[in-house]
């Protein structure tokens, strides 16, 4: 998962979660007759289905080493001791108890289905596709085959087929709230955040108390942009267990969405007591303390973040961007230096770079990383307007405004783009159209005091004063509010006079044009 930092005019990438749900261990039905217990102790069999893994290995292993039992029967033994190492996580172990329960019963569907579970668990998605599909030769209207398939499905991606499979689980069986929760995953992941949300609610109706069908639910409506309801959710998943410290990143997550930072960082707090290794909690603390503008910590935290995971291109980056905010330019240029060694395909570590060496003065190398990052991202009209800024320094105006009208027609609403097109127009002597540009700026960022010094500018070279003086005036209040203005119109007062009883008048005079002297916004 990736924590969207603050922004900044730059793009930051956004962050994607799958939720493995594992597979349901209950027991499911032999084909042929249930076992004979005549032989072998009732206690025995007690402690090997008991669900105990420690139990069940012992009373299993006593069965089986008895030498009692034979085919159904002792297929049983293995396959219940199968479960047992699979849940103590002795996966190579239970893979070769359901093995020899097949040897001996070759139509044992549970064995099928506990190999498949099996192979879940070690994330070998084909084996385990291969495993459920032969538990639904021998039954097909197994719920849980098609169930452990969809499991495996959606392991590798294949959320359509993942989907499918569910459908036809819940077609046999409207009962198992898993089924509902698994679909409702999928949906998920799938971007069908809507019906994720239907099958949570499914789901949850079936069993309240599910914290991971709250959690998926919570997601679906973050995703959605309704974080009260996440928020709901995510609470209500921690009070069934107030040491999820996923349920608490989450949480947080949604509190930053709402712009609730304080709430957010106490998320992520709780979440790094849990776990002080939860590599998303430690970057995702570091970036609301980018927005709260507390550099030195959301260092600190990109540093243990980087301890955890060296190769992180995402927190060299964000640490990066940290010490841009403090003015540290050669660290954060290394930064994104290695985050592009790690990712030479890194937008915003490329957009980033160009902009340190917008800073530094570095044009040449600016540009490259500007135009590269372009070709990773067509559409990123904030480095469109870097790059027309800097062909517009270097005096390419023709260019620069090919560049400003890209950037303008993917977003017509981009105040910067028009004005910087406006100054372009400006130095190609068009100021006709360079007042239009300006105009639009203004119309869109109307407390802007460079767009009305910018066309201050342009109308005195095309002789409309009043409106100059106009513009100028209203530079003058937004730079400098009331008082600021009134001392400022003061000082020219007495400036003119004073020049006034030094030099005598002379009729006629031309109006001295002023140079322009708006800078580029970048």
């Amino acid at each position: 998962m990736v924590c969207k930092g603050r922004r900044n005019r730059k793009t930051f990438s956004s962050r994607t979660v799958i939720v493995v749900i594992v597979l349901l261990l209950t027991p499911i039905g032999l084909t042929g007759k249930p076992p004979q217990e005549g032989y072998s102790s009732q206690e025995s069999w007690k402690d090997c289905k008991s669900g105990d893994p420690v139990r069940s290995v012992e009373g299993c292993s006593a069965i089986i080493q008895s030498g009692h039992e034979r085919g159904a029967t002792l297929a049983e033994a293995f396959t219940y001791r199968g479960l047992a190492y699979r849940l103590k996580g002795d996966y190579e172990h239970a893979i070769q108890d359901y093995g020899q329960a097949l040897r001996i019963q070759s139509t044992n569907t549970r064995a099928y289905v506990g190999l498949g579970g099996t192979y879940l668990l070690k994330k070998d998605y084909d084996t385990a596709i291969e495993e459920y599909e032969r538990a639904l030769r021998f039954s097909p209207g197994l719920a849980k085959a098609f169930y452990g398939r969809g499991l495996a499905y959606a392991g590798k991606g294949q959320y359509a087929r993942a989907i499918a499979d569910f459908n036809q689980a819940l077609r046999i069986d409207r009962t198992d709230a898993s089924f509902y929760a698994a679909r409702a995953n999928a949906y998920e992941n799938n971007g069908d955040y809507d019906r994720a949300i239907q099958d949570s609610d499914e789901s949850l109706q079936l069993n309240p108390n599910q914290s991971d069908a709250l959690k998926n639910r919570g997601y679906a409506y973050e995703r959605e942009g309704n974080y009260d309801r996440a928020i709901q959710d995510f609470g209500q998943a921690l009070r069934l267990n107030n040491k999820d410290a996923y349920a608490f990143l989450y949480r947080g997550l949604a509190h930053a969405a709402k712009g609730d930072h304080e709430r957010a960082i106490s998320d992520y707090n709780q979440a790094l007591l849990i776990d002080s290794g939860y590599l998303e909690a430690l970057s995702c603390r570091a970036w609301e303390y980018m927005h709260a503008g507390d550099y030195d910590r959301a260092i600190q935290d990109f540093d243990q973040a980087l301890k955890l995971n060296p190769n992180s291109a995402i927190a060299l980056y964000g640490r990066g961007l940290a010490y841009s905010h403090k003015g540290n330019h050669h660290q954060a240029l290394q930064d994104y230096n290695e985050a592009l060694k790690i990712n030479p395909t890194y937008a915003p570590a490329l957009d980033n770079r160009a902009s340190e060496y917008m800073r530094i003065g570095d044009s040449n190398r600016a540009i490259q990383d500007f135009s590269q990052g372009l070709r990773l991202d067509p559409t990123n009209t904030i480095a469109m307007n870097s790059l027309g800024a800097l062909y517009s320094q270097r005096r390419v105006y023709p260019f620069a405004i090919q560049i400003f009208n890209q950037a303008i027609q993917l977003n017509p609403n981009y105040a910067d783009a028009f004005y910087n097109r406006g100054l372009a127009y400006s130095h190609r002597g068009e100021y006709d159209r360079a007042i239009q540009d300006y105009d639009q700026a203004i119309r869109l960022k109307p407390i802007d005091a460079d767009e009305f010094a910018a066309r201050s500018a342009a109308y005195e070279h095309t002789g409309a004063y009043s409106r100059m003086m106009d513009d100028w005036v209203h530079w003058l209040w937004l730079k400098y509010g009331p008082v600021g203005l009134a001392i400022r119109l003061l000082a020219l007062a007495v400036a003119l006079a004073l020049a006034r009883r030094r030099r005598p008048r002379k009729s006629g005079r031309a109006l001295k044009k002023r140079d322009e002297t708006t800078s580029l916004s970048v």
